[in-house]
């Protein structure tokens, strides 16, 4: 080979789930289940991503979480990313699917890493049917201090709430305000 090779970056908070692993996330184990890598359709009719937002195809892969049985409302599943430094980029997108008529929460947390303790943040919530699509979301991730992404998944009540997210990706720009606004809630976005 002439010149530098260059290693991928398999532990990234960035990730579109396509490859075997899955970035460097990690379930909580005090979580009461795990999300799921998921590919084409969820176990449940009327309810979850039917394709991943990658490819937009049953082909490609997402993570998910599956609200049947066994499965309690209120019932809560934990991603935690690696621990990303804060010169690393400045806004965090990524895309959801919450679809069915039993849909509970989905809640981003912020966990900063000091040298004193460990803080948790929720920075991003949504908790309703945004129907059978992948919608957008951006978090700011203008930090002094590395910090963990934590994505939780609360199961609704009913088996008719699958929440999948997708293509998580760590981007060199500020989030801009208006971009966090879907107009699903009862409010205008101000």
């Amino acid at each position: 080979l002439d010149g530098a090779c260059i290693k991928p970056d398999f532990y990234s908070i960035s990730c579109t789930f396509e490859e075997e692993h899955i970035c460097g996330y990690s379930s909580d184990p005090t979580g009461q289940l795990a999300w799921t890598k998921g590919q084409g359709s969820t176990p449940t009719a009327s309810t979850g991503a039917t394709e991943d937002h990658t490819l937009g195809t049953a082909q490609g892969h997402f993570m998910f979480i599956e609200s049947s049985l066994p499965q309690r409302p209120g019932n809560k599943a934990r991603l935690i990313s690696i621990v990303e430094q804060p010169q690393n980029g400045r806004c965090l997108q990524f895309w959801y699917h919450m679809y069915g008529r039993n849909i509970g929460q989905l809640n981003v947390y912020v966990s900063m890493n000091t040298s004193n303790n460990d803080t948790r943040t929720l920075v991003w919530s949504r908790g309703a049917n945004v129907g059978d699509v992948w919608r957008k979301a951006h978090i700011s991730t203008e930090y002094t201090v590395p910090f963990s992404v934590i994505f939780e998944g609360v199961i609704g009540n009913g088996i008719e709430g699958d929440i999948s997210i997708d293509d998580i990706e760590r981007l060199a720009v500020s989030c801009k305000e208006p971009n966090n606004c879907d107009f699903e809630g009862d409010t205008f976005c101000v």
